[in-house]
């Protein structure tokens, strides 16, 4: 919309909902609810030319030439409502032009080595952090008498507390990883 919806506490109301999904497989890029303020009225070619917005920015999202063949299905709220599980992935079949679970074989494994390929990048870059002999190198250099000055070895601390830091933030990031991913499966 081109104007806020009203201020805090205001309701709004769902107008239409359009699911942009690609065209050759049927998978779903973008679910697009456009809503209005309880007390506003629109009408068909506001409605439209709203639309017409947000897909201009979606094409330039997905362009045609990079092989994204994307296309729209108009969808009621209350069929949505029903078809969303949080356990259940979607996508448009093509020919019905319907939503349906998203039941192809192969789709899930292909996600998943996806995924592992990802963890396994994580790792290689984890093992070259942990190379010893670049550790021990690091150890021999400040060990040799006027190795360097104190504003350098403030520098070499700064840096060495920042790298500790940013591997605890990882060490962080991968435990909420790991509790997100076994609060899903418990869901399953």
């Amino acid at each position: 919309m081109t104007q806020q919806p009203g201020g805090p506490g205001e309701d709004l109301r769902v107008l239409q909902i359009r699911v942009y999904y690609d065209r050759d497989s049927g998978d779903i890029v973008h679910v697009h609810k456009l809503m209005a303020a309880a007390t506003e009225s629109l009408d068909d070619q506001r409605i439209d030319e709203e639309m017409s917005f947000f897909e201009e920015s979606l094409r330039k999202r997905h362009p045609a030439e990079a092989g994204a063949a994307i296309d729209c299905l108009v969808v009621d709220e209350a069929a949505l409502q029903e078809a969303v599980d949080p356990r259940v992935r979607l996508r448009v079949d093509v020919a019905a032009q319907k939503l349906v679970p998203d039941d192809r074989e192969g789709k899930v494994t292909e996600e998943a080595e996806v995924l592992d390929a990802k963890v396994e990048a994580i790792l290689r870059l984890i093992a070259t952090i942990q190379d010893e002999d670049v550790w021990r190198t690091l150890r021999e250099s400040w060990r040799r008498p006027g190795w360097t000055t104190p504003a350098e070895r403030i520098l070499v601390t700064g840096q060495l507390d920042s790298l500790r830091d940013s591997l605890e933030q990882v060490r962080q990031q991968r435990g909420r990883l790991v509790h997100g991913c076994r609060a899903v499966g418990a869901q399953r």
